[in-house]
């Protein structure tokens, strides 16, 4: 490996300070440590080339150590803390790219030599980030002032950021103070972010009170980095207990069922014999399906166990748990696709699968990288078995599986294998579309025109080619577009709108200046799909009126304002009042109704009336009335009776239908 052996800190951040203004040295030989004890000094392990950039693996890490005796570690940390990036991960740790490694290390030795005065003053410049290092290097002087600098800060910005840092240093040395700090911050969303800081360390020296601080949270789909370090703190004999605990407050709040998952994972890595005791207690129903596939998914991953292994461990517990008879049945997929013993597989199944059952959230990672000719095997041997009810599941995800890797080939075996119908039919859209992913999209598109009957599957199998040509080259999917027949074409070209304006919103909008009128499917798609850009007023009307006349832009209006009413109802409003009463207003007004008709019939039915058009108008007034009706007949009675601009004909037939 090319290391450098000294690397400039204009190198390292891409700032443009002249050569040897502050030039920390980042070097491959001992640390400074080493050799002169009173260096300020320190060690990192980074994976990856100092030189290049590009990691090369956990298991060949690279020490490189960072010397600033000398240097002026203020104005170093003040020019560190001014780059608006932040430099942790979601839970706290160093963000893995270099140039994060290098700076976060250099800041870290900067603001460990730090006085108290120093810090403070760092806090006075408006133009530097008040991150967790530099709240923790505060903290560890005096935590009071610390505390109060945050407390201010969050306050005034409502930004919360330093928290972990500030609660991290200041747990470690004063727990009871930092505890008795947060509890006396007011309500609200500050206290909540200060409790959530302080669950971490707290595990650390109090696990009950983490964990009691830990069951204040409202939901738990972002608490499971607070819960790791909780299970760490645990003796073994209390997972069963706390797992009780989260669980009941599952029934309250926890929906996502974060924190079980999280201590079931990990019980399981431990002694899953106890865990599957401990689920064998609990009603089936109380444990959602994908905390209980993920924590099997956890035991198969054991180093102490293989797939053999693991399911003799599951055995036992298969008719007792529905969850763990889901997860034995795609541990035994994946014992089948490892290829290892594959008649004890099947002699496990014919033993055992009566009692299986498939998972929704089961995972056919195990086939990736595998050949077409072996996936054509393993599905023959599945075929082979005799009926069972995790027989057509398991079929049915090695199809998917296969048209991942092998999308061209794995038409073939659905052709073959598969009675017609609309199962058929998505596998078959799933392939072309995995095809036209892989680089082919022509060819996919035309097999589908070739082998498929026309009418909606066949519309499905191009559309779905075209959103993933779309991803690399939405221009040449749409040039491609005008050689499809009719109906394919109208369909595409509405997935295309879809995942361009996903991506590429200017170059989406920018199409359709080069749109037919045939096509003007595309434009209405489009604005429906940028409706919700806070820029409609200023960018995306005049754009739509701009548009050639005719179908394409009143296609473009009519779109926007169906977006808008699902999107921004009173925008919408505002604007039609703002529009002068023509044709292409009228075009606003019926995507406007189109997009509120199922959400609120009163106003739909009133703007209804303004349609220029009878029979549109005519057709939606019958409609939304006969929706109204039915939804809330003794509203939508009076206002027919009472509105006197409804046409007499049309209030008679939705009112015989009250009297029907």
């Amino acid at each position: 490996m090319n290391i450098p052996t000294t690397l400039s800190i204009v190198a390292a951040l891409g700032l443009g300070f002249a050569a040897g203004k502050w030039l920390p040295e980042i070097s491959s030989s001992p640390s400074a440590s080493e050799t002169d004890p009173e260096s300020t000094s320190t060690a990192v392990t980074i994976a990856g080339d100092l030189a290049t950039g590009e990691g090369n693996g956990k298991d060949n890490p690279l020490t490189v150590s960072v010397d600033i005796s000398g240097e002026d570690h203020i104005g170093i940390a003040r020019e560190l803390l001014k780059i608006k990036k932040n430099f942790y991960n979601t839970d706290g740790s160093v963000k893995g790219q270099l140039a994060d490694s290098r700076k976060m290390l250099i800041l870290d030795q900067a603001l460990a030599t730090a006085s108290e005065e120093e810090l403070i003053a760092l806090f006075a410049d408006e133009s530097i980030q008040k991150n967790d290092i530099l709240y923790k290097y505060l903290a560890s002087h005096n935590p009071e002032i610390a505390a109060n600098l945050w407390l201010e800060i969050a306050q005034e910005e409502k930004s919360y950021t330093g928290a972990k840092g500030l609660l991290t240093e200041w747990v470690r040395t004063e727990p009871a103070a930092a505890e008795s700090w947060v509890a006396a911050l007011p309500e609200g969303e500050l206290k909540d972010a200060a409790i959530k800081a302080l669950i971490v360390p707290l595990a650390e020296v109090d696990t009950e009170k983490a964990i009691s601080y830990l069951m204040t949270q409202e939901v738990d789909y972002a608490i499971s980095q607070m819960v790791i370090p909780i299970v760490n703190n645990l003796d073994p004999s209390e997972y069963g207990s706390v797992a009780d605990r989260f669980l009941q407050k599952t029934d309250q709040k926890w929906h996502h069922q974060g924190a079980v998952s999280v201590l079931m994972a990990m019980w399981s890595r431990q002694d899953p014999e106890a865990m599957l005791d401990w689920m064998t207690t609990k009603d089936p129903a109380t444990i959602t399906e994908h905390v209980a596939s993920n924590v099997i998914s956890q035991i198969a991953s054991s180093p102490d166990y293989d797939h053999q292994s693991a399911l003799e461990l599951l055995t036992p517990y298969i008719e007792k748990l529905p969850s763990v008879a889901a997860g034995a049945g795609g541990m035994w997929f994946q014992w089948l696709a490892s290829g290892k013993d594959e008649q004890g597989a099947l002699k496990w199944l014919e033993e055992n699968g009566e009692t299986l059952r498939t998972s929704r959230y089961l995972r056919w990672g195990g086939m990736h990288g595998l050949s077409s000719d072996k996936l054509r095997h393993i599905f023959s041997v599945v075929q082979e078995t005799p009926e069972t009810p995790i027989r057509s599941s398991l079929l049915e995800g090695l199809i998917y599986s296969f048209s991942q890797s092998h999308p061209q080939e794995s038409l073939d075996l659905i052709l073959e294998s598969q009675p017609p119908g609309s199962k058929t039919s998505q596998m078959i859209s799933s392939a072309i579309g995995y095809w036209a992913g892989m680089g082919e999209p022509e060819k996919a598109i035309q097999w589908s025109l070739e082998n498929m009957e026309a009418g909606n599957p066949r519309q499905q199998a191009v559309r779905f080619a075209v959103s993933q040509w779309a991803q690399k080259d939405p221009n040449a999917a749409a040039d491609y577009l005008a050689s499809l027949p009719k109906q394919e074409r109208a369909d595409a070209f509405s997935g295309l709108a879809y995942t361009w304006s996903e991506r590429d919103p200017k170059g989406a909008l920018a199409y359709t200046e080069k749109l037919t009128e045939e096509n003007s499917g595309f434009a209405r798609s489009v604005f429906y799909q940028l409706s919700e850009s806070e820029s409609v007023e200023d960018t995306l009307l005049p754009k739509a009126k701009e548009l050639p006349g005719g179908k394409i832009r009143n296609d473009a209006v009519y779109g926007l304002f169906q977006g808008l009413a699902r999107n921004n109802a009173d925008k919408a409003t505002k604007l039609l009042n703002e529009m002068e009463n023509t044709p292409l207003r009228d075009r606003a007004v019926y995507g406007f109704v189109r997009g509120i008709e199922y959400e609120d019939q009163r106003a739909a039915m009133a703007w209804a009336l303004q349609l220029q058009r009878p029979g549109e108008q005519r057709s939606k007034l019958l409609s939304i009335g006969k929706r109204w009706l039915h939804n809330d007949k003794a509203a939508a009675t009076k206002w027919i009776e009472t509105n006197s601009s409804i046409d007499s004909e049309i209030r008679s037939k939705l009112l015989n239908q009250v009297i029907n």
